[in-house]
């Protein structure tokens, strides 16, 4: 399909992100039209859109039924879809129906979905244009071959299974030489089946210790390529990032520099166009010099990109839409010599609704948002789809909102610090959330350092877990001393109730505290008090 100019978006997703689209899409000028199903009622993400449609179907199946939504985005007129992350965003299928509907598929081309979503045939894509791999088998394995390469290893290293056509954690298992292979082999192949519709597994090396660095790439439909730096991506919990950081910023510049070629290469031979992200494994070897191996690349818009946005000061999503519309990187202003060094550092915590167990493990938790004031101010965004209220959907991912802290100053602290503070300040009541866990993350001496690596979580989670729970005690709201209201009960559906109550109280003391309601703090219209 050839490029368009669009006028009309479907937002093929959910939640903060569909969100996030919205707001890029109209200030381009677009029409938005967003989907929820049934799960979603109360969801404010279709509530932003110019026009929402219902999708039939339970939970979240109906944000995977290629056929529906492409129907409706058709029926309702939409020329472009925008698929989010998740989903069906790295769906070849999906974005092949879009095309031959006439919607602009708002990503890569099919064909690079196709490879890119393929794990293995990334590998080979990467091997042949110089790009270093782990040690590896090139095709999906059997159980007997998985077994084979574990005992070619040397003795102490590890092997990792992993999905071909999957990521975010799932679908992954680390074997060692004692490992029950047959039945981790199972395992992750019942997981990546459930979650990827595909249960092929590739292995290769495993190496401990590392840590986990992405490049921000995009192309358009003339060939060019270019970065937007780079992401340390490190702080994870079983495989999926919890924290984010832009630019990487215990990165030698020899290596951010072996780096950035080497995303813009892969761009390069696959005529990749959109947005996409290069990701690989930073080690330190035995002469003490750091070396890198190639992962994957993930064809979509990431969960972090907003700290890439704020230490370049380019908006990821709208340079989607506008490539997406025919615009040149050059065009845009975005050729690689146009784009600046990246400016400070921004850090993006990922807030879950989930309670964590002493021993680290997690339980997603639901509810009703009876309290949700996120944090704002300098330096400070919050994406999110959360409001009071808001009654959550067990059908989805925990993810309620990303904080996300930015400085233009090059002390690294000073970041660490905004979000921290920002954290603090972050006021949920209703659920559990793994707040108290960032922070606890953010102010321990490692993170601090640039001593993490992508397995410190998983071995630390104990310790983390009863550090977190000290910052709880000492911050009064998060341990719910200040969960009562105070000031003024007026009348929520009268628009002149606080003009009357500020009349009332020129005349006299008549007003009532919460303590002369006999605590009855959840009155209409009450006003919260930080006090």
């Amino acid at each position: 399909m050839g490029d368009i100019e669009v006028q009309k978006l479907l937002i093929a997703n959910r939640g903060e992100i569909a969100v996030r689209i919205i707001r890029a899409a109209k200030e381009l000028g677009m029409q938005t039209c967003s989907i929820y199903s049934e799960a979603d009622i109360n969801s404010i993400h279709w509530q932003r859109a110019d026009e929402a449609l219902l999708l039939e179907g339970q939970g979240a199946l109906p944000y995977l039924d290629v056929d529906q939504i492409v129907q409706v985005g058709v029926q309702s007129g939409c020329d472009a879809v925008h698929p989010g992350y998740g989903f069906l965003s790295e769906n070849s299928e999906f974005a092949a129906k879009c095309e031959a509907a006439g919607m602009k598929f708002v990503g890569p081309a099919p064909s690079s979905l196709d490879v890119f979503g393929d794990k293995v045939l990334a590998r080979k894509l990467a091997v042949q244009h110089g790009v270093p791999v782990l040690p590896g088998v090139d095709h999906p394995v059997t159980t007997a071959e998985a077994i084979e390469f574990l005992g070619s290893l040397d003795d102490g290293q590890s092997a990792i299974l992993k999905a071909v056509h999957g990521g975010g954690g799932r679908g992954v298992r680390m074997l060692d030489k004692d490992s029950d292979v047959e039945q981790a082999f199972r395992g992750a192949q019942a997981e990546a089946a459930a979650s990827f519709g595909n249960g092929d597994l590739y292995i290769e090396r495993y190496i401990p210790n590392v840590r986990h660095i992405e490049v921000q790439v995009a192309g358009d439909s003339t060939g060019s390529i270019s970065h937007f730096w780079e992401r340390d991506c490190s702080v994870q919990r079983r495989h999926q990032k919890i924290l984010e950081i832009a630019p990487a910023p215990f990165l030698s510049a020899t290596s951010r520099d072996a780096l950035l070629d080497a995303a813009v290469t892969l761009g390069r031979a696959a005529s990749y166009e959109n947005l996409g992200t290069v990701e690989f494994l930073v080690s330190t070897n035995r002469e003490n010099s750091e070396e890198f191996f190639f992962i994957e690349v993930n064809p979509r818009l990431q969960v972090e990109h907003t700290v890439t946005e704020e230490v370049t000061g380019i908006d990821l999503v709208q340079t989607q839409l506008q490539i997406a519309s025919g615009a040149s990187l050059d065009s845009l202003g975005l050729r690689q010599e146009q784009i600046v060094p990246a400016r400070g550092y921004a850090i993006q915590a990922r807030v879950n609704m989930e309670k964590i167990n002493e021993d680290g493990s997690v339980i997603p938790s639901a509810g009703t948002l009876s309290v949700f004031n996120p944090p704002s101010g300098r330096g400070v965004r919050t994406d999110t789809f959360g409001y009071s209220g808001y009654q959550t959907a067990t059908s989805f991912d925990s993810l309620l909102a990303k904080v996300i802290g930015y400085s233009s100053s090059e002390d690294f602290d000073a970041t660490v610090k905004r979000v921290e503070t920002a954290l603090a300040e972050f006021d949920v009541k209703g659920v559990d959330t793994n707040i108290s866990f960032l922070r606890s993350l953010l102010v321990h001496p490692s993170f601090l350092s640039g001593e993490i690596h992508t397995r410190f979580v998983d071995l630390e989670a104990a310790k983390l877990v009863q550090l977190a729970q000290e910052l709880t005690d000492s911050t009064p709201f998060q341990r719910g001393e200040l969960s009562e209201q105070a000031g003024a009960s007026i009348d929520s559906d009268d628009p002149l109730a606080v003009l009357e109550y500020g009349m009332q109280a020129s005349r006299g003391p008549n007003t009532s505290s919460s303590e002369d309601r006999n605590g009855q703090a959840d009155l209409p219209g009450s006003v919260k008090s930080p006090l």
